[in-house]
Order: C-alpha cells, then sequence, then structure tokens
C-alpha cells in the first residue's frame, strides 16, 4: 500500500515535470476541477481498495479450492 502511494507521487512529479497525465493523476475522469492533492488521494484509494479486494478474494478462491 505504501509502494502505492510513492509510484503515485513519483507519477505525479513526472506529470508536472513533463506535463504528462500518468496514471490519470493530471485530468481525472469523474474529478474535475479539484486540487491535485485531492486527485493523488482518490486515485491511490481507489488503487489501494481494489487490491484489497482481489488479495480478499484470492485468498478466498484458494482457500476453496
Amino acid at each position: 500500500m505504501v509502494a502505492t502511494l510513492i509510484l503515485n507521487l513519483g507519477l505525479v512529479i513526472v506529470n508536472q515535470t513533463i506535463g504528462g497525465n500518468y496514471g490519470m493523476l493530471k485530468h481525472t475522469p469523474f474529478i474535475i476541477g479539484t486540487p491535485l492533492f485531492v486527485k493523488y488521494f482518490a486515485v491511490s484509494g481507489a488503487l489501494i481498495f481494489l487490491m484489497i479486494i482481489m488479495k480478499k478474494g484470492l485468498e478466498h478462491f484458494e482457500e476453496k479450492y
């Protein structure tokens, strides 16, 4: 989870430096007109949430089969 935050922070720095939109952190769908730190935490939080859900699903699958 910490790695996700660090990776996204690196993407924010790269985006600000070269003007890209890597990781959908500069032009985030559904979050329009919000500060960069809000987009950073929203995208990072969504990724962390999805990783937790996938981990729990795989653990359940592993126990069942």
